[in-house]
Formats: structure tokens, C-alpha cells, sequence
């Protein structure tokens, strides 16, 4: 119970979550009226949530897609573990960098793959070298972050593509940040048959905890992946509450606005510490790193007496091990942990 309240209390910048105050909960009974039909099952196809998220991407980004060219997943490990299911050859293997979201390991062992790993020491892709061990490799499927995590590292659409047309079997491109950036690769889907483009909208829209994902690719490589998809992965109220969000565009904006504000302003003050290697990030957190282990030691120490949680990582390249992860949400959660760095 006493642990329970902590974390409860906690300033929670481990999971790039979004800061709770986006969404005002008090607002959720309009929910209610759109509820009614709770007693039967959800549209398998999602049609109306599609066409919700169709309509965003026109008015945002000047691209147009129809539904049959979109799958809804249980959050984008869904997604990416459909994608798995439905391209993987008697191979099955699978294909990312080293760091990089550790979902694409547990997953490719979950569907009984095996994953090579490039392992960057920097942290840092560098991508023609990321495209010549593809090319030795031959995987089934590849799996590129842009922006990447843990870096926030953000690669130009020239780069995406390079990657997209060397590789033989299905890259996906994972855009689980991409509204607090740019460099969408989503252009490229009418372009190459072997794209698949993964969005989520537990960043930028704050909504984790409903675990809602889609995926854009061509109508052929979607119609795959429906085959091997529960017929109702989506609740009703996840369904409903994706929806009801969506017009609240402007709210989300000032939210991506204020993210982006103070990611800079903390990309900015770590930058000025000796002791620190800053990455410049295009995504909603910061990564930085400690010169020395003992220092890295010692902050993670006093952190772990305060209410604040972040990132700290056990395993991939050496580098990373005396790396720190803050998710940037709002002002004074960054100055509280800012305050801690300051005093270590």
C-alpha cells in the first residue's frame, strides 16, 4: 500500500508519458452518449476511427489515405508484433540498432524470431553503415525509430529512404514521436511496397493507458496483416475516447508546443555542464550522459530518494549504462529535476 501511494505521488519521467493535465477528466461524461451500444461488439475494422485519423493526416500533412490502407493495433507493439506474424520467412529474423526501443527483442522472441542488433558505442545511427550490415544480414524485417529513442535523434527523409530501398524484406519506420518533430516518412508509403509506417497516440496525445496504435503501408500488406489481427483488438471506449480526442486539435498543439519548448530549454542548460554529453533530441525526453560512472552513481543515488522517476538503463552498449532518460511533459517537473542535477 505504501508503495502504491509513492508511486501515485511520484513525478513520473521514466515512460515518455504525457503530462496528465493534457486531458481534463471532467470532461469525459460528454463521453457517455457516445457510449451507448456498449452491448455490442466493437466495428473489427475500426472504420470510423480511421477515418477520424484519415482526416488529421490530410489537414496536417497533405496526404491522403484510404481505410483499407490503415490498421488499428492495441498500441504499437501490437503492430509491430502483427507485422512479425504476417512478413516473417522461414527465417524469421528480425533487424534494429542497438539502442533502440527494446520492444522489437521482446516481441521477435515472443513470435520465436531472432533479432541482430547493430550496436552503435556512441549511441548514434550512423546509416550508411546501418544500411551495409542490413545488406549482409538479409532480415525479414527492419525496424528503424525516427526520431530514434533513447537519442531523440532525427534523420532527414533522404536518409528514411535510403534505408526503405536497400533492404529486400518489410522496414518499418516508427513514428511513435514524430508529432514532436518532423521528417515523416509517411510519403514514401506509395512509393515502396515494403514500407510500413507505425503511429501511436500515447505521446503526443496522452492517451497510454487506452494502448491505441495504427499502421500505414499499402492496401496488399494491410490486408496481411488483418489475417493474423484479433477481430476485436480494440475496445469500444478506447475507440470512443481515440475519437472524442481527435477534436481536440488545438489543445494538443499547445501541448507539442509547450514539450518542444522546454525540451529545447533543457537540451540548452544540460549543455552548459562539463560533466554531461547532451543529445539533441526531436522527441519528447532528453538523453544525456555522465563522464565518469561514479558521477552517474552518485545522481542516480540521490534520485532514487526523491519523488522523481527517470530513466536509467542496465543494459546495451557501455555508453548507455552511465546514460540518463527525462521525459520533457511541462516546466516545473523539468525545474525539479534540474534542481536535483544542480545539487549533485
Amino acid at each position: 500500500m505504501q508503495m502504491r501511494l509513492e508511486e501515485e505521488m511520484a513525478i513520473k519521467l521514466d515512460a515518455n508519458e504525457a503530462d496528465e493535465s493534457l486531458w481534463d477528466y471532467s470532461e469525459l461524461w460528454q463521453i457517455g452518449e457516445l457510449l451507448k451500444g456498449m452491448n455490442r461488439y466493437p466495428d473489427p475494422y475500426n472504420i470510423k476511427f480511421k477515418e477520424k485519423l484519415i482526416n488529421r493526416i490530410s489537414r496536417k500533412e497533405g496526404l491522403t489515405f484510404t481505410v483499407d490502407q490503415m490498421i488499428i493495433g492495441n498500441g504499437s507493439d501490437e503492430l509491430i508484433k502483427l507485422v512479425m506474424e504476417s512478413f516473417f520467412t522461414a527465417k524469421k529474423l528480425s533487424f534494429a540498432a542497438d539502442p533502440a526501443f527494446s520492444e522489437y527483442e521482446r516481441l521477435t522472441r515472443i513470435v520465436g524470431g531472432n533479432i541482430e542488433k547493430l550496436v552503435f558505442d556512441n549511441l548514434l545511427i550512423d546509416v550508411p553503415e546501418f544500411i551495409s550490415e542490413i545488406k549482409k544480414v538479409n532480415p525479414d524485417v527492419v525496424f528503424f525509430t525516427n526520431p530514434q529513442n533513447p537519442t531523440g535523434q532525427i534523420f532527414n527523409l533522404d536518409e528514411i529512404e535510403s534505408v526503405v530501398s536497400a533492404v529486400q524484406g518489410m522496414v518499418v519506420i516508427d513514428e511513435a514521436y514524430i508529432e514532436f518533430s518532423s521528417e515523416s516518412a509517411l510519403g514514401l508509403v506509395s512509393k515502396y511496397d515494403n514500407l510500413i509506417v507505425i503511429r501511436t497516440l500515447s505521446k503526443a496525445f496522452g492517451l497510454a493507458g487506452l494502448r491505441l496504435g495504427y499502421a500505414i503501408s499499402n492496401a496488399k500488406n494491410i490486408d496481411k496483416m488483418n489475417e493474423n489481427k484479433l477481430a476485436y483488438n480494440i475496445s469500444c471506449l478506447s475507440e470512443t475516447v481515440g475519437i472524442y480526442a481527435l477534436d481536440y486539435e488545438t489543445r494538443i498543439e499547445n501541448y507539442i508546443d509547450q514539450v518542444i519548448k522546454v525540451r529545447d530549454l533543457a537540451v540548452a542548460q544540460l549543455d552548459e555542464m562539463q560533466e554531461l554529453e547532451v543529445y539533441r533530441s526531436s522527441a519528447n525526453f532528453v538523453l544525456f550522459t555522465f563522464d565518469e560512472w561514479e558521477k552517474y552513481q552518485s545522481f542516480k543515488n540521490r534520485v532514487t530518494k526523491t519523488p522523481i522517476r527517470l530513466r536509467f538503463f542496465d543494459d546495451g552498449p557501455e555508453k548507455l549504462k552511465r546514460s540518463v532518460r527525462i521525459t520533457i511533459t511541462n516546466l516545473e517537473s523539468y525545474e525539479a529535476f534540474y534542481k536535483i542535477l544542480k545539487e549533485c
